[in-house]
């Protein structure tokens, strides 16, 4: 019995270890809610998401399956992902948006 708690702490662990790589991959945006106006801004910089970078990345909805949607900065390489959501009304190269909720 021990082998298999032993056994479901690796799983956990990894499980862990790939949510880490994926926020790497997919930092979050910053972000500021206007709740009384309606409106939201979204934004990325070399520190978004606490992961630091050599770059900025663009703002971008992250679909990613058993998660919440949440918005992503997104490096150059990435932009063809079919996880990614390009937000309306928002340049496809600005590293903010300001968005209506």
């Amino acid at each position: 019995e021990e082998v298999g708690v032993e056994d479901s702490l690796s799983q956990l662990g990894e499980v862990e270890e790939n949510k880490a790589a994926l926020r790497r991959k997919y930092p979050s945006c910053n972000s500021h809610y206007d709740s009384a106006g309606g409106r939201a801004e979204v934004w990325c910089t070399e520190k978004s998401g606490g992961i630091v970078r050599d770059w900025k990345g663009v703002p971008r909805e992250l679909h990613l399956p058993g998660e919440r949607t949440r918005c992503a900065c997104i490096s150059e390489d990435l932009l063809q992902d079919p996880k990614l959501k390009h937000y309306p009304d928002c340049h496809p190269s600005a590293t903010s948006c300001k968005l209506k909720i």
